[in-house]
């Protein structure tokens, strides 16, 4: 016969609860650590395009000014670039370059050069940028690009553009200071005792240090979760800004582009009419080019319009020349690029393309989320002209210049034919485009409102609606959108006829 015993149950005691609360913070924190993680490498990212884009521009600039770049090392002054931001913060140009102040090239450099040194101060932690010749930009020796610059005659002009950032192993961090201690197992006293269970006041200590911890963790990893799809919003921010900018960069770029092997002589650029137009401040309708245009554009964004020759057989063109929708235009056909902003079914805003089909005009939707686009134009004010930009005036500035002009002529036509002849929009030599774009979804409201100076502070645009937005102005439902400016300076390669 087998005999029964009584068995006792103990409990946990306070050091079990307490490791087990431990155990749950460590893994809370873990996922935490995992997500930090994550943030830190799209922060990266979102900085490394950002340079690149910031860099691209300048290059652009550089290019544009061919006065100073065409001059010895020494003489020429984007050569010169070199700022740290640990310098202190950058000075203002000594000429602003827009609307009346006309600049010589040497100002026009300077120019570029301060507003390039501003948007790094401002969009990159301990930034700095150098502009030099370097026929050795990686170093073997440290495994690293090397920012000193070699400087060797013939060497290609290269910008050194960087930044602080933690690394993924965590350089840059002190190292923690590691405490322990060692008990000598002889030395301790090995006693047996009977485990009991937990009295009420342990328990209840043990539950409130349990809470304690675990919604310290939680909150934790909640405001981590909100940094995260913040971070999650402005990459997609960037990738639809970058994506827009490569379209309008592209177009522009084949901008005025006349196809001198086809068939019938080309039209004489005295008689035809400029490739390159804009409007401020405006939206468009169905019509045809930008003849529905009509005022009040959404935040005041304004209309860039290019057009350019086909070339090559049949409708489309052997594809080297491609409207903003990405559709080919063969020889004897006429492309147009037309960057508006209009709304969507939704009432989103959007980024809009309008072309010319084979049959109709049509208009497709390139972004969404467009808070407004602007544009100014390099205007070429020497004469002769030289084709390099003096001034940066708005379509609205460029339009009244052209209102302003003598006009030879007895008849509507022959001042229409005069009208092509002088008018300024064939000196335009390059333009400026910023663009805001902001995310899908509600930021954190508890943030200041900001206002974004799209060209800089510099730029005197009150009378240019739209170059100044201010989310203390949107609606509520876009107030507290995470937002993203992106601005670039493109020449026209072709000359615009």
């Amino acid at each position: 016969m087998r005999l029964l015993r009584k068995r006792v149950t103990g409990g946990f005691t306070l050091i079990e609860v307490l490791v087990a609360v431990l155990l749950l913070a460590v893994g809370i924190l873990g996922a935490l650590g995992t997500q930090l993680a994550a943030l830190r490498t799209r922060q990266g990212s979102g900085l490394m395009s950002r340079g690149v884009q910031l860099a691209s521009s300048l290059a652009e600039r550089m290019r544009a000014n061919a006065g100073q770049m065409l001059r010895d090392d020494l003489g020429n002054p984007y050569l010169q670039l070199r700022y740290d931001a640990a310098d202190g913060a950058p000075p203002p140009a000594p000429a602003q370059c827009y609307g009346a102040d006309r600049c010589s090239s040497a100002q026009l450099a300077q120019f570029d050069i301060a507003d390039t040194v501003a948007a790094l101060h401002a969009l990159f932690p301990g930034g700095r940028i150098a502009v030099c010749r370097d026929a050795a930009v990686w170093d073997e020796s440290r495994r690293a690009l090397a920012w000193e610059c070699d400087g060797a005659a013939g060497a290609p002009v290269v910008i050194k553009l960087g930044w602080r950032a933690r690394r993924a192993d965590g350089a840059g961090r002190g190292a923690d200071a590691r405490h322990g201690c060692a008990m000598n197992p002889h030395a301790a006293a090995r006693r047996g005792w009977r485990q009991t269970g937990l009295t009420l006041v342990e328990l209840l200590v043990a539950l409130l240090l349990g809470l304690l911890v675990s919604l310290a963790a939680a909150s934790v990893l909640v405001s981590a979760q909100t940094g995260y799809l913040a971070q999650g919003e402005l990459a997609q921010v960037d990738e639809a800004g970058r994506f827009a900018l490569d379209m309008i960069e592209r177009a522009a770029r084949q901008g005025a582009f006349v196809d001198l092997d086809r068939e019938d002589a080309p039209p004489s650029p005295a008689s035809a009419a400029a490739r390159i137009g804009g409007l401020d401040d405006h939206v468009l309708g169905g019509g045809a080019g930008i003849d529905s245009a009509r005022a009040g554009g959404i935040n005041g964004s304004d209309v860039l319009a290019l057009r350019f020759d086909g070339v090559g057989e049949g409708a489309e063109g052997d594809g080297s020349m491609l409207g903003c929708a990405g559709f080919g235009v063969g020889a004897g056909g006429e492309g147009w690029s037309i960057f508006y902003v209009a709304q969507a079914a939704g009432g989103e805003a959007e980024l809009r393309c309008k072309y010319r089909g084979q049959k109709n005009w049509r208009s497709d939707a390139l972004v969404a989320g467009v808070d407004t686009f602007q544009v100014l134009y390099g205007l070429d004010t020497d004469a002769p002209a030289d084709g390099l930009p003096n001034q940066y005036l708005s379509a609205g500035a460029i339009n009244a210049l052209d209102a302003a002009l003598a006009l030879d002529g007895a008849s509507p036509a022959e001042r229409e034919q005069d009208l092509r002849r002088k008018t300024h929009w064939k000196r335009v030599a390059s333009i400026k485009v910023a663009l805001l774009l902001h995310g899908a979804r509600r930021g954190i409201p508890e943030r200041e409102p900001q206002a974004f100076d799209l060209f800089g502070a510099g730029y005197g645009g009150a009378a240019d609606p739209g170059t100044r937005p201010d989310e203390a102005r949107m609606p509520p439902s876009l107030r507290w959108r995470e937002r993203r400016s992106f601005a670039a300076t493109i020449v026209l390669r072709n000359a615009a006829l």
